[in-house]
C-alpha cells in the first residue's frame, strides 16, 4: 500500500511539475487539452449534476475528475482511495493531436474498474461482474470494454485512428494474441460493429 501511494504521489508530481516553469509554456497548453477530453470522455456516465449524462438515479461513477500527465506512452492508473483518473499521454502528443485519441479508451479502463453508482442488474463493477467468463474472455474483456467505450463517447475517430495504427502491422500480428489485448482482427471488429451500432455503417463499410 504504501509502495503504490509512493508511485501515484510520483505521477502527481510529475503531472504538478509539466504544468509550472519551466515547462509550463511548452507542455501545459496540451495537457489542458487532454484534460478536457479525458473529462468530457468520463462525464457521460456521470451525473448531470457533475456535468454529465445521466440523471442521479441512473449514473454509474460518483463525482470524477481526470489529470493527464506525460510519459512514454498512453495509460491510465486506476486509484482506488480517490475519485480521480491518472491518465499518461505520449510524449508525441505535443505536436500530434491524434496521439490524444487514446484518451476515451483509457478512460473506459477507469470506468470498468469502478463500482456503479446504480446498482441495477450489474450488482459491482462490470470487472466483478464477469469474473467467471473463459479464460481467453477473461484476458480480453476489459481492453474490448474499453475500446466500445471510447467508440461511444469518440465516435468514428477512434476507429479510423486504430486503423491508421495498424496500417503497417505485419499479417500474422492481426491473428497473434499477447495474452493481454485482443487481436487486432477482433478488435477491428468490435470498432466496426459500434460504428454500425449507433449509425456510422457507411464509416464502418470504409474501414
Amino acid at each position: 500500500l504504501i509502495d503504490r501511494a509512493a508511485e501515484d504521489t510520483e505521477v502527481i508530481l510529475r503531472a504538478l511539475a509539466q504544468r509550472t516553469p519551466p515547462l509550463k509554456d511548452t507542455l501545459e497548453p496540451r495537457l489542458r487539452l487532454a484534460d478536457r477530453l479525458a473529462f468530457a470522455a468520463l462525464a457521460p456516465v456521470m451525473s448531470e449534476k457533475v456535468g454529465g449524462w445521466l440523471p442521479d438515479e441512473a449514473a454509474m461513477l460518483r463525482p470524477t475528475t481526470a489529470v493527464t500527465y506525460f510519459q512514454k506512452a498512453t495509460s491510465v492508473r486506476v486509484i482506488p482511495y480517490a475519485p480521480v483518473a491518472l491518465i499518461g499521454v505520449p510524449f508525441s502528443a505535443v505536436t500530434c493531436y491524434q496521439d490524444l485519441l487514446a484518451v476515451p479508451h483509457e478512460i473506459g479502463h477507469y470506468v470498468y474498474w469502478h463500482e456503479p453508482l446504480a446498482r441495477g442488474s450489474l450488482n459491482g463493477s462490470l470487472a466483478r461482474h464477469f469474473w467467471d467468463q473463459p479464460a481467453w474472455l477473461s484476458a480480453w474483456q476489459e481492453e474490448i470494454f474499453a475500446d466500445v467505450y471510447g467508440m461511444l463517447v469518440a465516435g468514428p475517430y477512434m476507429a479510423i485512428n486504430f486503423q491508421e495504427i495498424l496500417a503497417d502491422t505485419k499479417r500474422e500480428h492481426f491473428i497473434t494474441d499477447d495474452g493481454d489485448h485482443p487481436v487486432s482482427l477482433a478488435r477491428s471488429y468490435v470498432f466496426t460493429s459500434v460504428l454500425r451500432a449507433v449509425g456510422y455503417d457507411a464509416v464502418a463499410d470504409e474501414i
